[in-house]
């Protein structure tokens, strides 16, 4: 039975076309690219097909270093917490423009990825319990279908028009 669905895993995989190594690489230079920006990661990239949809990719990051709460040091002063705050204000855009990067550099590697399937990143953003929230959302997710980002590759369709953003 395992042998079974070891060759029907197998299969699957030959079928969707995409093979593990590539996702493997997309995976390594979405990790490459968020410490090249200096966020945290916290949980590695991955990616998956998923036959009709397209590629997933997921991660957990934090947009800045910032040390948890301890016994040794409780409660972080106003003037930390500020600039932790700002940092991560200011990180924002970055994690959103290197996604979108992203999204359009694994349109032109995954050829073998049907034109209406999607790719589509996801990433959980990480908080401390002491740190200020306000304007950071919790996730980003991006996703295009690969026909509109080739128009988006070709200049016939705006990058921002072709992927659709959600923050929560």
């Amino acid at each position: 039975m395992k042998l079974a669905l070891s060759l029907l895993a197998a299969g699957l995989a030959l079928a969707a076309g995409v093979p593990r190594d590539l996702m493997k690489g997309l995976e390594s230079g979405l990790t490459k690219s968020l410490r090249t920006h200096e966020m945290e990661i916290l949980g590695f990239p991955s990616g998956l097909y998923i036959d009709g949809v397209g590629v997933v990719f997921t991660s957990e990051i934090s947009l800045t270093y910032a040390p948890m709460a301890n016994p040794f040091q409780q409660v972080f002063p106003p003037e930390y917490k500020a600039r932790v705050h700002d940092t991560e204000l200011r990180q924002l855009p970055v994690l959103r423009a290197e996604m979108k990067r992203f999204i359009l550099d694994a349109s032109g590697v995954l050829d073998s990825l049907p034109a209406k399937e999607r790719i589509i990143v996801g990433v959980k953003i990480s908080h401390q319990i002491w740190e200020d929230r306000s304007g950071l959302p919790d996730q980003l997710v991006m996703q295009a279908s690969k026909s509109q980002l080739a128009d988006a590759r070709a200049g016939k369709l705006p990058l921002n028009s072709a992927i659709q953003v959600q923050e929560q």
